[in-house]
């Protein structure tokens, strides 16, 4: 997911989620509405091949898997490859977790992970070109920035940004040689400022670049982040694509023949036993040797799930020290709309301005790169969680006010309206995991581990190479079910 849009010695990484989710990412409280602010619910079809059959197959398996999002789906197709039975239980009434393929006024939108981050040696490369699914390419450096009033920054005031952040990047680096104490990163960006004597106007710039590249990137608020260990990642080559059809081609893939509960909600896990226990929302037990886990970092924190015995000390220590944050996304459709004003060519479109007040800084552009009339904006960290609460038309407003401002103010209103709300979404509680103040990679390698010898862990957040991305979902889901097997 880490693709770094500018020099390496920014220090900053670029993962676009999609940005899981990420970004992932990264939309199980998706809503469409048409510009009269009317909502109407977004709901995929999940034609998968997965089943809903209790009566039928009972209720017991070799191994029982909690999830059935990309972590979950590829360690249930492991094992089932490998010749054990495998029942999967999903909270949702669809497969893919935050991985959401829908339909807003008929095109096809990614309101979960959008991007293939790194296509060289990425395994989700070779599952779309099994499905022969269709990508285009995102060039982080066909950007367009604009400021607020719709003005296009000249190449003198685009350089003096870049300049900016590069020059916060080494001071950065420079302070992290001298060791001390972990703090934020927006008190570290506080101390540059103030250090260096930065004019409103370059802090303003630095917030912009800060969201953009930083918040957005790792969906969590810069007061959140561990200045030392937030891009402690890796990053696979190749560049990186988005899905033409979307990302449920790779999802249907891998659901096909797998024996998936919908609707199942996992409220207790007891390993004290032999083997394990699993008790759903309804009161209904289901048995197996082994369990594993995949449900997001955000519903481990949130104890939605009552474990027996209680996970050990250094399994919630490393669960505390990762972050979960927000990154939502915002889509615009112009289909069908007429007199519509010439579009703007680059694949990123930014807008310069102070996030805590204007958080709308950062836009892909859906029709160049997808032939589609769609903008699709982000917002992540702490200004998107009051969004997160406000109706569709106060939300769409905001947003297409300033979308216009991309357009030099000509732009008449969108025909459709999506959103996502992963904060409030009781199956994720947020779009995907990050190393937070105080917390480091090896908080991911602790949840890596077995927890015993009927629990295992997967899931973005508990794979450290690849935390927050499809792709480190999917190994980490390989990684369990190659420790299930080892245990025979």
């Amino acid at each position: 997911m880490s693709n770094a849009r500018h020099s390496a010695a920014t220090a900053v990484q670029r993962r676009d989620l999609l940005k899981t989710l990420a970004l992932l990412g990264i939309a199980g409280c998706a809503r469409a509405a048409d510009k009269t602010g009317t909502a109407a619910t977004t709901t995929p079809t999940n034609d998968t091949g997965a089943s809903n059959t209790q009566a039928a197959k009972g209720f017991s398996a070799d191994v029982l898997v909690i999830g059935a999002g990309m972590a979950g789906l590829a360690a249930a197709r492991t094992l089932q490859q490998a010749g054990k039975q495998v029942i999967v239980l999903e909270g949702r009434q669809r497969v893919g977790g935050r991985v959401w393929t829908a339909q807003l006024a008929g095109q096809t939108i990614d309101f979960g992970a959008s991007w293939i981050h790194g296509v060289t040696g990425n395994p989700l490369t070779a599952l779309a070109k099994q499905v022969g699914a269709a990508t285009v390419a995102v060039d982080y450096k066909n950007m367009a920035r604009f400021k607020p009033a719709g003005t296009e920054l000249t190449d003198g005031e685009d350089a003096a940004l870049e300049a900016l952040w590069l020059a916060f990047g080494t001071w950065r680096q420079a302070q992290m040689a001298l060791g001390g104490a972990d703090q934020s990163l927006h008190t570290a960006i506080d101390n540059y400022a103030s250090n260096n004597g930065l004019s409103s106007a370059d802090r303003t710039s630095l917030n912009y670049m800060l969201a953009s590249e930083v918040e957005h990137e790792y969906a969590q608020d810069a007061g959140q982040l561990s200045v030392q260990h937030y891009d402690d990642t890796g990053e696979l080559p190749g560049g990186d694509v988005i899905f033409i059809n979307g990302y449920r081609q790779l999802v249907d893939l891998l659901a096909q023949g797998l024996d998936v509960r919908l609707n199942t909600v996992v409220t207790g896990i007891d390993t004290s036993g032999s083997g394990a226990k699993v008790t759903d929302s309804t009161g209904q037990i289901w048995t197996g040797s082994r369990v594993i886990v995949t449900l997001p970092l955000g519903v481990l924190q949130a104890n939605k799930v009552q474990f027996a015995p209680a996970l050990p000390q250094a399994v919630q220590s490393a669960i505390g020290g990762l972050g979960m944050g927000i990154l939502d996304k915002f889509f615009l459709s112009w289909q069908g709309v007429a007199n519509m004003p010439a579009w703007p060519t680059a694949h990123i479109l930014g807008r310069v301005t102070e996030p805590a007040a204007d958080p709308w800084v950062e836009w892909l552009n859906a029709h160049q790169l997808l032939q589609i009339p769609v903008l699709l904006g982000f917002v992540a960290g702490a200004p998107a969680v009051p969004l997160e609460t406000q109706s569709d038309a106060q939300v769409q407003n905001q947003a297409y006010t300033a979308a216009k401002s991309l357009f030099d103010g000509d732009l008449p209103a969108p025909a459709a309206f999506g959103r996502t709300a992963w904060g409030l979404d009781p199956f994720a509680l947020g779009s995907y995991s990050s190393v937070r103040v105080g917390g480091s990679r090896g908080d991911c390698d602790t949840l890596a581990k077995p927890v015993s010898a009927q629990l295992f862990l997967a899931g973005e957040h508990t794979h450290g190479e690849h935390q927050g991305t499809v792709h480190g979902a999917l190994l980490s889901g390989q990684r369990a079910a190659a420790q299930v097997l080892a245990k025979g």
